[in-house]
């Protein structure tokens, strides 16, 4: 099979089972915060925020170098390895010491009783990445998607059993050493130990080449981590552990389209790329956009237009004002899977220093916004958030043209056609809410199942319309995949 079969397949399979696991680990979410109070919810939020930046600054992104490193050696692969862990036993020391003085400086007292819990669970999710990216490097995207999808589904068994029993906070945490647990039994499970753990001499000159890959990485993930946590903190700050709660909710309720589908997609890229030349990137770039954009634009869009409900059914008077706060935070999941797409690109064609620029002025550009317009209120917070984000999409766009060549016009009109065809979409359920609201329709759960419905099949009908080429690529992919999935059946059929 080709790679880019292997590929349409891979990506079918990795956005197939993140929207089923993600989606059930929503629900769960939903039927968390009904136990655990916005107070506590947004301490333990800010821990993970903690938790999660000095865990970036250790990195030295191994994961990437194991992925787009195709000619690594066991031997290399091995202290990969080493590096991630140790530095990984360097982070969980460092935030044992760090957690308590920290605490009161966000406004938040007793963020530090969750961070050994969530630390730890980072510490195992270490030992977790390079049998993960051996996966995602030999193409096994079904295994993964498996893998994956059963650690997501252990995270609300686990909170909400936990939750129930009266945990407070504290279920969380338990979640989530119950998906780092599940997520490492797997992924060691799944790969020959000798691709990744096979003992050797530790040699300098490999130990160098890795750390000089890896800490552009670092400097970039670490500002891309930034730009998507430390928002949470200036919140808090400035409106209280219980605001910033309300905050995190909605944005990663926004955040879903983005996660659940666009970094699977830059995932499959990513490993994708790495067996390209440049100028077969180029074209599965530009390619990749129209599809990109159909199938993130109106989860992203919808979500934003149907959060009032979505609120009035799954959230409680605790947690008011996260429906408008969802409506504005939407943006961030329009531009987010477009600049993945492009950054998968950016880092095999120039390296990983090219994001740095990129996304070190994003990181600014959010703070900026924050701490100046968004100071006003918590939504002008949401609002900055998305200006930022489009703007980073944008930065994306322009650097791809000033990398590869390709015009910014050519990159846009892949993006543009999907992007129209959800006007009528949202207009239309904009216009149903206010029409069942005037027959004496309120009920949320038929309210928002209809929005649902009128949304869907109204984006169908325009994706048909304004965006048939994307529509025609998309019905293409999926008809090759059926095409290779009849064959392959009809192969083994007649072996037998």
């Amino acid at each position: 099979m080709s790679t880019s079969a292997v590929v349409a397949r891979g990506a079918a399979w990795t956005i197939a089972s993140s929207m089923l696991s993600r989606g059930l680990a929503l629900i769960g979410t939903l039927v968390l915060i009904r136990f655990v109070v916005p107070h506590d919810y947004g301490e333990v939020s800010a821990a993970t925020v903690i938790v999660g930046t000095i865990n970036q600054i250790t990195t030295l992104g191994v994961g990437l170098y194991a992925i787009t490193k195709r000619d690594a050696s066991r031997e290399d692969l091995f202290h990969a390895t080493f590096i991630h862990v140790t530095l990984g036993i360097v982070a969980f020391l460092a935030l044992m010491v760090l957690g308590k003085p920290l605490s009161p400086y966000f406004g938040t007292p007793n963020m530090y009783q969750y961070v050994p819990g969530l630390a730890l669970s980072a510490l195992v999710d270490r030992v977790t990445v390079m049998p993960e990216r051996i996966l995602i490097r030999n193409l096994k995207f079904r295994r993964l998607s498996m893998l994956r999808t059963a650690a997501e589904l252990s995270y609300p068994v686990a909170s909400v059993g936990a939750a129930f029993l009266g945990m407070g906070g504290m279920s969380i945490v338990v979640g989530n050493l119950a998906r780092s647990a599940i997520r490492a039994t797997g992924m060691i499970a799944s790969v020959h130990r000798r691709d990744w753990l096979e003992f050797t001499r530790i040699k300098l000159a490999i130990l160098k080449e890795i750390v000089k890959y890896g800490f552009a990485v670092t400097v970039s993930g670490l500002a891309n981590f930034a730009s998507r946590r430390w928002d949470n903190l200036l919140v808090s700050r400035f409106f209280g552990p219980s605001v910033m709660a309300t905050y995190n909710l909605a944005y990663n309720l926004a955040d879903v389209p983005a996660i659940h589908v666009g970094e699977q997609i830059a995932d499959v890229m990513q490993a994708s790329f790495a067996h390209m030349t440049t100028e077969d990137r180029k074209k599965s770039l530009v390619s990749s956009l129209g599809p990109i954009g159909l199938v993130t634009f109106p989860l992203a869009i919808g979500l934003g237009v149907v959060a009032p409900t979505l609120s009035d059914l799954f959230l409680d008077q605790k947690w008011a004002g996260a429906g408008q706060m969802l409506f504005l935070l939407s943006a961030l999941s329009i531009a987010r899977p477009v600049v993945g797409a492009m950054s998968s690109f950016l880092l095999l064609e120039r390296g990983p220093r090219v994001l740095i620029l990129m996304e070190w002025l994003t990181l600014g550009a959010l703070l900026g916004l924050i701490a100046t317009l968004g100071r006003i209120s918590p939504l002008w917070t949401c609002g900055a958030v998305g200006v930022a984000y489009v703007l980073r999409a944008l930065g994306a766009i322009f650097l791809v043209r000033f990398v590869s060549g390709i015009s910014a016009w050519t990159l846009f009109s892949q993006l543009i056609p999907p992007l129209l065809a959800c006007i009528p979409m949202a207009a239309s359920v904009l216009g149903l809410r206010e029409g069942l609201a005037r027959m004496g329709i309120h009920k949320p759960v038929i309210v928002l199942g209809l929005e649902v419905l009128v949304g869907g099949a109204v984006f169908a009908l325009a994706a048909v319309v304004v965006a048939r080429r994307s529509t025609d690529q998309l019905v293409q992919t999926i008809r090759k995949r059926r095409a290779r999935s009849g064959a392959a059946v009809a192969t083994a059929s007649s072996a037998v």
